[in-house]
């Protein structure tokens, strides 16, 4: 059995310090190709900012702007009937 754990906010700082990560997911954070090249604590900080909107999934904080990944995260929300029940894990 294959166990996929979310990402930890440690996690997503130590990766953004790589500058060929960040080069390839900079259009997420909103940079542009100018601003690519960003200080490390501007970095840190879009992550921390972008975290607390997309938490532990890699694919909201790499792959969708932080628009993008509310709206999903809306429509995905749209869809539940029963909040509590959501909450406490029962279906």
């Amino acid at each position: 059995e294959l166990k996929v754990y979310s990402w930890t906010l440690g996690e997503y700082v130590e990766a953004i310090r790589y500058d060929l990560l960040y080069h390839s997911v900079a259009k997420a954070f909103g940079a542009s190709s100018i601003m690519v090249e960003e200080a490390r604590e501007r970095r840190e900080r879009l992550v921390e900012s972008k975290y607390h909107i997309v938490g532990g999934s890699c694919r909201f904080m790499f792959e969708y702007t932080t628009e993008e990944a509310i709206k999903a995260l809306r429509a995905a929300m749209d869809t539940v009937e029963n909040y509590w029940d959501l909450m406490h894990f029962r279906t």
